[in-house]
């Protein structure tokens, strides 16, 4: 009897341990800068600018985008292209040939500086979420891939 009631404890211990490291790797694992609301870093090299991209001139977004089923959706939304936006930072589009875009979640995907550069293709949309707090979505316009339609931009790293 004493065994069975050892072996539950030990087990009880192991557990809580294992529930604690979980909940420490999930808490230190999001690696994106905390920005006031509707804010986002632009890093390039060592350098890092905070930019509101809603401050600026906001323009009507219109077309295409194919969703999670393959399905052709038009979209209406107000936002900035993603070109203008680096703009804002005061980078220059010559000095860079990768962007990644990285959401507050670390999600994370990859878009060339030649898509980033044409017209009426990839913006930052204003959103409005749940809590009606305000963020930056990004949307590739006329692209096959729809896990590039990321939410909650929080960081555009710009690589060389």
């Amino acid at each position: 009897m004493e065994y069975i009631v050892m072996k539950k404890r030990i087990f009880i211990i192991v557990a809580a341990l294992l529930i604690i490291i979980l909940n420490v790797y999930l808490n230190e694992r999001n690696t994106s800068p905390k920005l006031p609301e509707g804010w986002l870093a632009i890093s390039y090299e060592d350098t890092a600018v905070m930019i509101d991209p809603f401050s600026s001139d906001l323009s009507d977004i219109t077309g295409v985008i194919i969703t999670g089923k393959d399905e052709e959706k038009e979209i209406t939304e107000t936002g900035i292209s993603l070109f203008d936006a680096i703009e804002l930072a005061g980078i220059s589009p010559d000095s860079y040939s990768k962007v990644r875009v990285v959401s507050e979640d670390d999600y994370s995907v990859e878009l060339s500086a030649e898509e980033v550069a044409t017209p009426q293709k990839v913006y930052l949309a204003k959103q409005r979420e749940y809590d009606d707090s305000t963020s930056a979505r990004l949307i590739v316009f006329g692209d096959n891939n729809s896990k590039r339609q990321v939410k909650k931009v929080a960081l555009i790293d710009l690589q060389k």
